[in-house]
């Protein structure tokens, strides 16, 4: 179960040499270069996945990255707002079936 684990914190890129190799290889390219460059190759996605949950995920990942927040955490919070959704289909209030598709498309691009 050996290999370098990758750490996704600033503070935690001092014990890892690949994540400081990797960071300051997207800090040179451009958004959209380091963005392809994260990308699946084509036939293994879905349309709706490489123009839109894909694009705005690496936006929320590229904020994240500074912050505290670990990977898991924003795993977490993706399944809570996914149930949020799905509390808001079950029990009915005004405009919830909005919040509902709002929420689930949230979880997906988180």
């Amino acid at each position: 179960m050996g290999g370098a684990k990758i750490r996704s914190r600033p503070e935690d890129l001092g014990a890892c040499p690949e994540a400081r190799v990797v960071q300051r290889a997207v800090g040179r390219m451009g958004f959209w270069d380091a963005y392809r460059a994260s990308l699946k190759p084509a036939d293994v996605e879905e349309p709706i996945d490489r123009l839109l949950h894909r694009p705005l995920g690496y936006v929320v990942e590229r904020v994240a990255f500074p912050t505290p927040l670990s990977p898991d955490l924003i795993t977490l919070m993706s399944i809570l707002v996914g149930w949020a959704g799905a509390a808001s289909i079950l029990w009915e209030f005004p405009f919830h079936m909005q919040v509902a598709g709002l929420l689930i498309f949230s979880s997906a691009v988180l």
